[in-house]
């Protein structure tokens, strides 16, 4: 009986340890001192500069962990991305052609049918865009890519 005892105020001492840290941690402890090494661990780690200009909060409810608002990490070196956007036009093509009557429902009904039969996206590739980007993400340099190979490709489906 004793065992049991010694046991439960162990526990209850251990709980009530728990307890004070995580109320007193965030309290003690601003993390916004640690922001310039924060910033040199991610340069180091990833050859990218990290950029925190926002308010860095501790939070230990429900895990540890660090909330950071206004944060840049820079482009690698040679960062080059194409970028194709497609929206999604082709699923409401047959409503829009049932809604105007006459040739327009036939028009959206073979578009639809098309599309199925032949498994493939014919408007929705149509509509497509593409974008070469390059550059910092704070000013990145946005140039539309007109008549390249892809879209060549693509038409030739």
């Amino acid at each position: 009986m004793k065992a049991l005892k010694w046991i439960g105020i162990i526990v209850g001492l251990v709980l009530i340890l728990v307890v004070s840290a995580a109320v007193l941690v965030p309290l003690l402890v601003d993390p916004n001192d640690y922001r310039d090494e924060i910033e040199a661990v991610v340069e180091e780690s990833t050859q990218r500069d990290l950029e925190i200009t926002g308010d860095i909060e501790l939070s230990v409810w429900p895990s540890l962990s660090l909330e950071m608002d206004k944060v840049t990490l820079s482009n690698p070196p040679g960062f080059d991305q194409q970028v194709k956007v497609t929206p999604h036009v082709s699923g409401s093509l047959p409503i829009a052609g049932a809604a105007l009557g006459g040739v327009g429902a036939g028009v959206g009904a073979v578009i639809w049918l098309a599309e199925k039969v032949l498994d493939t996206k014919i408007v929705d590739e149509a509509a497509a865009s593409r974008y070469h980007i390059t550059g910092p993400w704070s000013s990145p340099a946005i140039e539309r890519l007109v008549n390249t190979e892809t879209e060549k490709e693509s038409a030739g489906r």
